[in-house]
C-alpha cells in the first residue's frame, strides 16, 4: 500500500496544488476575502497557507529539490500580492510576501531534516 501511495505522489500533490491555487486567486479576488483575516492573524493564514502549499510541492519534488520548491512557492506568493493590487479593498504587503517565504522555508527546511533522519535510520 505504502509503494503505491509512493508512487502517485507527485501525482495526488499536483492535483492539490491546483485546487489550493486555483481556490487562492479565485476566492482571493471575491468581496468576502476584504478583511477576512485582521492583523496580526493574516500572517498566520498566509503562513499556513503558504507552508502547505510547500509542502505539496515538496511531494511533487519528492523533497529533492528544495531549492525549486521555494523558487515555485516565492512565484505564486508574489503573483498573490500583485493579484491583490487590482483588487477593491486588497492591497499587496510586502510583509504577507515575508510571512509565505518563512514558512515555505520552514517546510523545506523540516522535509531536509525528516529525510536525514530517515536515511540515518535506514528506512
Amino acid at each position: 500500500m505504502m509503494r503505491l501511495l509512493w508512487k502517485h505522489l507527485p501525482a495526488s500533490c499536483g492535483v492539490m496544488i491546483v485546487v489550493l491555487v486555483g481556490n487562492l486567486f479565485y476566492l482571493g479576488a471575491k468581496p468576502v476575502a476584504v478583511g477576512l483575516f485582521q492583523e496580526p492573524w493574516d500572517k498566520l493564514a498566509h503562513a499556513l497557507t503558504f507552508g502547505m502549499l510547500a509542502a505539496l510541492w515538496s511531494g511533487v519534488f519528492r523533497a529533492r529539490r528544495p531549492w525549486a520548491t521555494l523558487l515555485v512557492v516565492g512565484l505564486i506568493a508574489a503573483g498573490d500580492e500583485v493579484h491583490q493590487i487590482w483588487l477593491p479593498g486588497r492591497s499587496a504587503d510586502f510583509t504577507d510576501f515575508l510571512a509565505d517565504i518563512a514558512a515555505a522555508g520552514l517546510v523545506v527546511a523540516a522535509t531536509r531534516i525528516h529525510g536525514s533522519w530517515r536515511s540515518v535510520r535506514g528506512s
